[in-house]
C-alpha cells in the first residue's frame, strides 16, 4: 500500500471503482466521460485518504455488497445460456475453421451486440431502456456476457459442470478491460483472459505486456 501511495503522489491517477461507475450512470442516466476520480485523487495526493488496510477493507466490503447479487445473477444467466446455445447449436456455428481464442471472443462479442437489449434487461432491468452503447454499463455488460459464453463453450468441450465454480476473480479481471472504453491503452501480463479479451473487444486500443513496450507519448502524458 505504501508503494501505491507513492505512485499516486508521483503522478498516477485514482480511478473510480466499477461499482462507483455503475452507480454514477444509474443515478444520472448518462454515460460517464472519464474513469478518473478527481475528488479521491486530490484527497489521496494531499494525504486525506489514508491508503491503509482499513481503507482497502472498506472498499472490498462495498464491492462485495454490490457484487454478490450481480454475480449470482450472471452465473444463473450463464447456465440458462448454456442450455439455449446447445439447443441452437451456437457453439458449432461460431467455431468453423478452428478459430483462435481472440477470434472466438470476437464471435461472442458480435452475438452480445445483437442481444444488447436482452442482456441489459437481464443484468440491469431497472435502467436497461435508458442505456446506449456508449455507456460504461453496457461495455462491461457485453464483456461479462462474452466471458460467460466462452466459459459455457469451454465447459461444453470439457464436460465440466457449472457447480462450485468461483467466478469472482475472472469477473474482477474483466474490469481492467472495461476501462479501455475510456482509456487509450492497457498494461497487463494476463495472457489467459485480460489480454485476449482486450484485443478482441477493443482492437483499436493499445495492449502492453511491460513498461518497456510503452511508447514515449504515453510516458509524457503521465508526467504532465
Amino acid at each position: 500500500m505504501k508503494r501505491l501511495d507513492n505512485v499516486i503522489k508521483a503522478g498516477a491517477y485514482v480511478g473510480y471503482s466499477r461499482a462507483d461507475l455503475l452507480q454514477k450512470e444509474k443515478d444520472t442516466l448518462k454515460p460517464v466521460d472519464s474513469i478518473v476520480d478527481e475528488e479521491s485523487l486530490k484527497k489521496a495526493r494531499c494525504g486525506v485518504i489514508n491508503l491503509d488496510k482499513s481503507f482497502i477493507q472498506a472498499e472490498a466490503k462495498k464491492c462485495k455488497k454490490t457484487d454478490k447479487p450481480l454475480f449470482d445473477r450472471l452465473l444463473r444467466y450463464g447456465q440458462s445460456l448454456y442450455e439455449d446455445f446447445k439447443k441452437e447449436n451456437i457453439f458449432a456455428k461460431n467455431l468453423i475453421g478452428n478459430k483462435t481464442r481472440i477470434d472466438r471472443l470476437k464471435s461472442w462479442l458480435q452475438i452480445a451486440d445483437k442481444m444488447k437489449d436482452k442482456i441489459l434487461l437481464a443484468f440491469f432491468p431497472e435502467i436497461s431502456p435508458k442505456i446506449s452503447s456508449d455507456f460504461y454499463t453496457w461495455q462491461i455488460s457485453r464483456l461479462w456476457f462474452t466471458w460467460i459464453i466462452d466459459w459455457t463453450y469451454k465447459r461444453d468441450c470439457s464436460g465440466q459442470s457449472f457447480e462450485n465454480r468461483d467466478i469472482y476473480n475472472d469477473l474482477y479481471d474483466i474490469e481492467y478491460v472495461a476501462y479501455l472504453s475510456r482509456a487509450d491503452g492497457l498494461l497487463t501480463r494476463d495472457d489467459r483472459l485480460v489480454k485476449p479479451l482486450a484485443k478482441a473487444a477493443f482492437p483499436e486500443k493499445d495492449v502492453f505486456s511491460s513498461l518497456d513496450e510503452v511508447p514515449e507519448d504515453y510516458v509524457g502524458h503521465w508526467t504532465q
